[in-house]
């Protein structure tokens, strides 16, 4: 342990000069005169690292004496950032020397957070001494190691079919802590052969990156020890980016790159698909997609129009369907009306659908994506019932729960309707659910002959033409009412409910008319070769058709039960009848 006197003559010594006095504040003592300390240490061949004041961030102890020498690599110079400065000021203090020549090239005291300084050789020395009095928090110091002459490396070939590119120095060790990028550009249609002679790097630390210049994507990264290693590029343009830490270093590496052109491919010639066709005088036979039982081709379009009988119609039902669901659409047309009918797709094995009249028109199209199985049509020819039924209860109206979708119709759709005729649907799909109304046909007398919707709380009423309307009521049970007056009948409705998703029915596009919202089926419409307008229902019935509606609800009595006597009702149908033969 060092006494006062010991101090007081080691920093008289070293703040005097051939026997004058030294200011402290302004002169440092020659590095050759520094005496022997009891703490730093000599720090060598590392590229980066720090220094702390003993007991950093606490106090430092007062008389003390500290030397710290750094060396780094020949050809590099040492780059002190001082962190943290906090000694006192003019007693305490730090003198930093360049140990090459023995130059003093910095002091520092008192308060100096953030001070830089940078050596001119690879070795400097840096001095701290405090007295007897007080310390302070101390110092920081970070240093690493700078390239006095940074290497210049990279470059671009542009159109070259051949060429070569090593790491700077080879075979001599790359420089540290370098970077280094070459771009390489071929012939459009080319990609790019690169072929490593030698690899010798720090492995893992030191690599060779390989990217394709155009798109990005990563092809290689090479590191470690490699001797006849090959790369082909993706395109015409690749990118080769060397990264060396600043720590070991290795002899590098030497590539060669040459251009390929790949062989072109055979063209592969696809026979067109033929599909579709004309069948007429087959009572029954079946349709399938084409080269079914495979999956059906992309970009596909078939036409079948068939023709039966005249007085007869024609019924199609489905066996088998699965295909992209929206987007890989059967549509079926009444060619001589050019009217759209109905349109399907997705797995619908339980499909079915019946002509307008003795023809029809059913048209197949896929999409450029995703095709399915997919599928077989039956069809079959019948004769629509001509005479009318002993009563009307029997052919209208009805009532039914549980039951997840279905259909129903006017009576004897799709001929015309009777006159002076009162139905009743009662349809409930299970709880939690919305319905999906969707009218393929719906030809009634305009203003005259109605469809009524009921839900809770709503009521609606549509007529006229209207193919390809779609209801949406916001609940899971509606009453639906069907009258004709006693003039001009009409082909009638034939109608599709559908349990769906309460979300399903808010994310259609829409227009709200209260509870119940209309809506042109997507499907249907963008298949419609007859451009419909749409029309918005109002939310109370005009003027002119309140009395009729009044009636509607008046023989109804919406809200009676369907538990009640039947005897009554059949007795007010069959009465009708007779007035209307």
């Amino acid at each position: 342990m060092k006494g006062s006197l010991g101090i007081i003559v080691v920093l008289f010594s070293l703040l005097s000069v051939e026997g004058k006095s030294v200011n402290k504040k302004t002169d440092a003592p020659k590095l050759e005169s520094l005496p022997k300390c009891d703490c730093g240490k000599e720090i060598s061949g590392k590229l980066h690292g720090k220094i702390l004041s003993p007991n950093f961030p606490l106090t430092y102890p007062t008389d003390t004496l500290c030397t710290w020498k750094i060396t780094v690599p020949e050809g590099y110079a040492v780059s002190l950032d001082f962190k943290v400065v906090e000694i006192e000021r003019d007693y305490d203090m730090l003198y930093i020397y360049d140990t090459t020549t023995g130059d003093h090239i910095g002091r520092l005291t008192g308060h100096q957070n953030g001070y830089q300084l940078n050596s001119t050789s690879n070795k400097v020395t840096i001095f701290f001494s405090s007295d007897q009095y007080r310390g302070g928090p101390g110092f920081k110091i970070v240093f690493k190691a700078i390239n006095l002459h940074p290497v210049v490396c990279g470059g671009t070939f542009n159109g070259k079919t051949s060429g070569e590119i090593v790491s700077p120095n080879f075979p001599n060790n790359y420089p540290l802590g370098i970077t280094c990028t070459w771009k390489i550009v071929v012939a459009e249609g080319s990609v790019v052969k690169l072929y490593f002679e030698t690899v010798e790097t720090e492995k893992t630390y030191d690599t060779i990156t390989i990217t394709d210049s155009y798109t990005n994507e990563f092809i290689d990264k090479i590191s470690g020890s490699k001797k006849g290693y090959t790369v082909t590029s993706t395109g015409n343009r690749v990118t080769v980016l060397f990264t060396a830490d600043e720590n070991d270093s290795e002899q590098g590496f030497k590539l060669l790159f040459s251009t390929i052109t790949p062989p072109t491919p055979p063209t592969t010639v696809i026979p067109p698909v033929v599909c579709g066709g004309k069948i007429t005088g087959k009572d029954k036979g079946r349709i399938t997609s084409p080269l079914y039982p495979k999956s059906y081709p992309i970009d596909v379009a078939c036409t079948w129009e068939l023709t039966v009988s005249e007085g007869k119609l024609i019924r199609v039902y489905s066996t088998f369907m699965s295909t992209e669901a929206g987007s890989d659409i059967i549509t079926f047309l009444d060619p001589l009306s050019g009217s759209y009918i109905t349109s399907v797709s997705g797995d619908k094995s339980d499909f079915s659908t019946v002509s307008i009249d003795n023809t029809l028109t059913i048209v197949f199209l896929s999409d450029a994506e995703i095709t399915g199985d997919g599928f077989i049509l039956n069809f079959e020819a019948f004769t629509p019932p001509t005479e009318p039924p002993t009563t009307l209860e029997d052919v209208c109206g009805g009532e039914i729960t549980g039951q997840s979708r279905g259909n129903i119709h006017s009576p004897r759709f799709p001929s015309e309707y009777p006159l002076d005729i009162n139905c009743t649907w009662v349809i409930t799909v299970p709880e939690g659910k919305y319905m999906r109304l969707a009218f393929p046909i719906l030809r009634t007398e305009e203003n005259h002959d109605l469809i009524v919707l009921k839900t809770d709380d709503y009521l609606d009423e549509v007529s006229g033409h209207e193919d390809g309307l779609v209801l949406l009521p916001e609940s899971n049970k509606v009453t639906i009412f069907f009258t004709s007056d006693s003039e001009r009948p009409d082909t009638g409705f034939n109608m599709t409910f559908e349990a769906v998703e309460i979300k399903q029915v808010t994310s259609e596009k829409i227009v709200h008319t209260g509870s119940v919202m209309l809506t042109k089926d997507p499907i249907l419409m963008s298949k419609n070769p007859i451009q419909r307008k749409i029309k918005r229902k109002l939310k109370k019935p005009k003027a002119k058709h309140q009395s009729k509606m009044s009636r509607i609800l008046s023989h109804h009595k919406v809200k009676r039960k369907l538990q009640k006597s039947k005897a009554k009702h059949l007795s007010k149908m069959n009465q009708k009848v007779k007035r209307n033969p």
